[in-house]
């Protein structure tokens, strides 16, 4: 009996590790620059101040929103790819969460442009991630790649530090969130 119950668990656990060695690890990439994807649209901005701001893809006008999660007011000054300022803070944005309402999505890429250090939150179908940029002058494209089965929910950026705008969104891979299992949009 016992030699038995020993082979048969011994046969549990090699088929469980056959399993487990044929799924594919899901991820998230963070790349520093602006590398586009396939399909990648630009986000361009609809007019507007408040709390949260909108855009539109370029390509198959899709919405996403871009909100404070700290309550700054954001201004979106022109129509078109331009950028995020506030007048908050001494004109530095302390926070931007992205997301598309229904939507999930493969990557995404934003400059926050003239930062310091700065954080990005990722949320996904699996669990967060989370990636620390030192930032700097200038331009600081990041490019946040989902892997193997990941979707992304929502990304947030932020800085203590604070940074001067956030300019040129992109975004590809949208795909409708619905009968994903377990899938919110909600901002983190």
């Amino acid at each position: 009996m016992r030699t038995h119950l020993l082979n048969t668990l011994l046969i549990a656990g090699i088929t469980g590790l056959s399993f487990a060695g044929s799924t594919a690890l899901a991820s998230v990439t963070f790349i520093t620059g602006n590398n586009p994807q396939p399909g990648e649209q630009n986000v361009l901005f609809i007019t507007g101040t408040g709390t949260t701001v909108s855009g539109l893809t370029d390509t198959s006008n899709t919405l996403v929103n871009f909100s404070s999660s700290t309550g700054q007011t954001l201004i979106t000054n022109s129509s078109g790819q331009a950028k995020i300022s506030t007048n908050d803070n001494g004109g530095l944005i302390t926070s931007i969460n992205v997301s598309s309402p229904g939507n999930t999505f493969g990557d995404f890429i934003g400059n926050p442009e003239h930062s310091g250090a700065f954080t990005i939150t990722v949320k996904t179908n699996d669990g967060t991630f989370i990636d620390n940029l030192p930032g700097g002058q200038g331009e600081n494209f990041v490019t946040i790649l989902a892997q193997g089965n990941e979707t992304i929910s929502s990304v947030a950026f932020t800085s203590s530090a604070g940074f001067g705008t956030f300019d040129q969104p992109r975004i590809s891979g949208i795909a409708s969130a619905e009968g994903v299992d377990g899938l919110t949009n909600e901002i983190i």
